[in-house]
């Protein structure tokens, strides 16, 4: 009986050969599958490997070349009618064939270059602080730096009786000293080079110009701050005006005035915490002590203290033989 051999190609019709055709003109098939029919049984066997030019062993080797130059003579024909515009970029501009778009290859990486080579967190951090954003308030909206938000958000919440928040607030007036009384004859002043250089230029006599004024500005604008002060912020935030109700009529008071009577009356709710704050308060103003500086305190001695004391000297006795 014959051997009849039958080729299965993927995305290919199967081809029927005799088994004396050569089996290297089977070539560029990917993965083929030989079955030998023999009888009533059909087993499978070995596959093939990849033999001959190209186009499943059809054609010879002079059939291949002739048809790769006219690929590319109609390559170059193309080229010469090609129109740059949308997903056609310019050829000059396009990776060339052979040639790596990535010349000097992967940058290697340095021994623990992230511990170098990364953002320091303080520029971070004053970059976040410093963003603005817009708030509602009973008069409108306006834009503060992040920074001033959470300084208001700090303040509205001790306003409202939360009691960590007044105590995180007195952390803060005395880390920048604001528990002491201000004095009103303290003034401030900016003292920048752009001012001693003005400055010197007047004890020189010489004449100042429009132009001397403008490049003034313009310097001293170098030397202005990047950033605000978060003391600054606190104090204009306690001093913004809040209205309550009192009595059934309204009243204006500061945010600095209405978190101290709120705390007041978190102690009159028997809240523990609140009551150490006052006492805190108290004892460091020094409210615990004595308001009368003038008063004086006596005690009468027993007549058997009286006469320890004369003995020993501490009492005086005049010629009447009282006491003095």
């Amino acid at each position: 009986m014959p051997v009849i051999v039958v080729v299965l190609e993927p995305l290919r019709s199967g081809r029927i050969v005799d088994a004396g055709e050569h089996v290297s003109r089977l070539a560029w098939v990917r993965r083929p599958i030989i079955r030998s029919i023999w009888g009533a049984g059909a087993t499978i066997v070995d596959r093939l490997e990849r033999h001959g030019p190209g186009r499943g062993g059809t054609e010879s080797f002079a059939e291949v070349g002739e048809r790769r130059c006219k690929r590319k003579a109609q390559g170059a024909i193309m080229k010469k009618d090609y129109e740059v515009g949308f997903g056609k970029p310019p050829l000059a501009t396009q990776f060339k064939k052979g040639k790596s778009g990535n010349p000097r290859g992967r940058p290697k990486k340095k021994l623990h270059g992230h511990r170098s080579n990364r953002p320091h967190m303080k520029d971070d951090f004053l970059r976040v602080i410093q963003r603005r954003m817009t708030i509602a308030e009973e008069s409108g909206t306006r834009r503060i730096t992040l920074q001033r938000a959470l300084i208001k958000g700090l303040v509205d919440r001790a306003i409202q009786g939360h009691v960590a928040s007044i105590a995180r607030l007195w952390t803060l007036f005395k880390h920048y000293h604001l528990d002491r009384e201000p004095d009103p004859n303290i003034t401030f002043h900016r003292w920048t080079p752009a001012v001693e250089k003005l400055i010197e230029n007047f004890l020189n006599e010489e004449t100042p110009t429009s132009g001397t004024a403008t490049s003034f500005e313009e310097e001293e604008k170098r030397y202005r701050p990047k950033r605000d002060h978060i003391m600054d912020d606190l104090l204009l935030e306690l001093q913004q005006p809040i209205t309550i109700s009192e009595g059934g009529r309204s009243k204006k008071i500061t945010k600095q005035e209405a978190l101290l009577r709120i705390l007041a009356r978190q102690c009159l709710k028997g809240n523990t915490k609140a009551w150490d704050l006052v006492w805190a308060m108290s004892k460091h103003y020094e409210l615990d002590q004595e308001p009368d500086k003038y008063l004086r305190s006596f005690r009468e001695r027993s007549p058997a203290e009286l006469q320890q004391a004369i003995e020993k000297g501490w009492v005086k006795v005049g010629p009447d033989g009282l006491p003095c």
